[in-house]
């Protein structure tokens, strides 16, 4: 069953191919925008799949290959190979199918020592970002919470593989800012930083966790508001400045997030100068991982185009970032992001290395 289809060859037969069905499930359509392509190498063996795959001929005939509920076997895979195809195609109506199915064999996806870096980092960063908009359409939902832990897990142990997976999760970053993206990316930033200072693993999993939903009380704003092109007026912006304390609030009705989560969410607007929000602390009084998720998030902030701004380039946006904002962040945590922006083009070349070679952090330096 796993094999792609043949049947005898009729005039279509023999220009599409011998190893495919002509044929497609009554009443579906059959055009360019009712199908999205993945790499055949995505598909795990001996599984099943929930979703149909087809094949686009040159006449731009779309053709079934493999139907939903069929496993995928090794004689599968050497069906699409021996006939040249390394793409296939599901119905779009099927991607929520593809989308849970990619992200429960994720974990076996980036150990594929296959699969270039790259297109891991791509899945992964896709999966995240669909991940959190889910999570923001149901933050309470116990399912979306465990599927949370899991991904925050597997972007730890990309990210702690080496240089080569960090940089290529950087190279294909959405530099359009979108409240999904933009909460991937500080995880991102926020979890090497991490590294860099030698946190442990579960250390690194609950502040990826803070991180990737350090934004989640804004499920609770008004869009509109969120969205505004222009200057928000001062009723407005006070609504925004309620966000860390309602993502905290949503985080803590779950029971699923630890004291450390909820403190980071609640503090991540906190400013060392105490020129912050919801509480004006103080740097002694802004835990550690606050005052990452700070950095962080101006800086992906900074560096991503805006309905009413332009992208800056890293280095004026650290700029920015030390005179502009004197005072506002921990200064070895700037340091160090700088650092790490700085030797990201040279990643690549150093994967092999075991660690970022970042210092011990002294919470105290200002």
């Amino acid at each position: 069953m796993g094999q792609i289809r043949s049947e005898k060859p009729t005039q279509m037969g023999r220009q599409l191919g011998p190893d495919i069905v002509p044929s497609l499930p009554k009443n579906h359509q059959n055009t360019e925008s009712s199908y999205f392509d993945i790499p055949v190498r995505n598909l795990q063996i001996d599984q099943t799949l929930e979703f149909d795959l087809y094949n686009k001929h040159a006449l731009g005939r779309y053709v079934q290959v493999h139907s939903a509920g069929e496993n995928f076997t090794e004689a599968s895979k050497a069906s699409f190979k021996k006939a040249k195809i390394p793409t296939v195609f599901i119905p779009t109506s099927q991607r929520h199918r593809y989308n849970s199915y990619i992200e429960t064999y994720l974990g076996h996806i980036l150990d594929d020592p296959k699969i270039p870096e790259i297109k891991k980092s791509t899945i992964l960063y896709k999966s995240a970002t669909k991940l959190v908009q889910d999570m923001f359409e149901d933050p309470t939902s116990s399912e979306n919470v465990l599927r949370t832990k899991k991904m925050v897990k597997n972007t730890v142990t990309h990210i702690l593989r080496g240089r080569a997976c960090l940089a290529s999760i950087i190279r294909i970053m959405a530099y359009d800012y979108a409240t999904y993206t933009h909460s991937m990316n500080v995880c991102v930033f926020g979890i090497a930083l991490g590294k860099r200072f030698g946190f442990s693993t579960l250390e690194l999993n609950s502040l990826g966790a803070s991180l990737l939903l350090h934004d989640i009380g804004k499920s609770e704003i008004n869009p509109a508001i969120l969205k505004k092109q222009g200057p928000l007026t001062e009723s407005e912006w006070n609504i925004i400045k309620t966000h860390p304390a309602k993502g905290m609030e949503i985080l803590k009705s779950t029971g699923q997030f630890d004291r450390t989560v909820l403190t980071t969410v609640l503090q991540h607007h906190e400013k060392c100068s105490g020129r912050g929000y919801p509480g004006g602390l103080r740097e002694p009084e802004i835990h550690l991982y606050a005052k990452i998720a700070s950095l962080a998030d101006v800086f992906d902030a900074l560096t991503t185009v805006r309905p009413y701004k332009n992208a800056i380039e890293s280095f004026p946006a650290f700029r920015i970032m030390q005179e502009e904002m004197r005072g506002s962040f921990n200064c070895q945590l700037l340091r160090e992001l700088i650092l790490l922006m700085t030797s990201k083009n040279s990643m690549a070349q150093e994967d092999s290395q075991d660690d970022f070679g970042g210092d011990q952090l002294n919470e105290s330096a200002a």
